[in-house]
């Protein structure tokens, strides 16, 4: 995908002024997920495995995170609401999507075989599953 700015695009743009915790934690998945440049972020990927292992933060990312944030083409839009510095009214706002909504964006996604029922529970709208997922999140970031 490309997009053209001209002057006039770039003169109503407007860049937030605070720093977005999901867009940190989307694009921090991601980068586990491919080993391009592994080694220029080996120091950080090492520091993030032993927080995560001490914090027992593992099997959340492996459930959740990478099936749900998959390095491709698409992800959930519904994971990335309206920027906000605060993480807990981000993960607010994922936690009350629509159900409706939540089937269209995760019934997109291909999630490995380990993971399929928990994705089906957060398409679901299912409490527990989107509590989990809360956690998730907190716990990764």
């Amino acid at each position: 995908m490309r997009i053209h700015f001209g002057v006039a695009d770039l003169s109503r743009t407007q860049v937030l002024g605070v720093h977005d915790p999901m867009w940190e934690i989307v694009c921090a998945v991601h980068r586990l997920q491919t080993p391009l440049g592994r080694h220029d972020y080996m120091a950080w990927r090492q520091k993030l495995r032993a927080n995560l292992h001490q914090a027992g933060g593992l099997p959340a990312i492996r459930e959740f995170l990478i099936p749900l944030l998959p390095r491709s083409a698409y992800f959930p839009d519904l994971l990335t609401p309206a920027p906000s510095a605060h993480l807990d009214v981000t993960i607010d706002r994922i936690q009350r999507t629509d159900v409706r909504r939540l089937r269209r964006e995760l019934g997109r996604l291909d999630p490995p075989a380990y993971a399929r029922n928990a994705v089906a529970d957060v398409a679901e709208g299912r409490p527990a599953a989107l509590n989990r997922l809360g956690a998730a999140l907190r716990g990764f970031y």
